[in-house]
């Protein structure tokens, strides 16, 4: 069920953007699996070079 709407509507640079925000109520869904992610951040860095 939709609860709130606002739309915001720009022109920047001879260009028109339109944003939509909303607001609903959580839908409560059955899971399908159990998972848990980690996330171990960047372990390496990478490097370009222009010559």
């Amino acid at each position: 069920m939709l609860l709130r709407l606002a739309v915001t509507i720009t022109k920047k640079a001879d260009r028109w953007f339109i944003s939509f925000k909303i607001k609903t109520e959580p839908q409560v869904t059955e899971k399908s699996v159990d998972l848990v992610g980690v996330d171990l951040g960047v372990k390496s860095r990478f490097f370009t070079f222009n010559w």
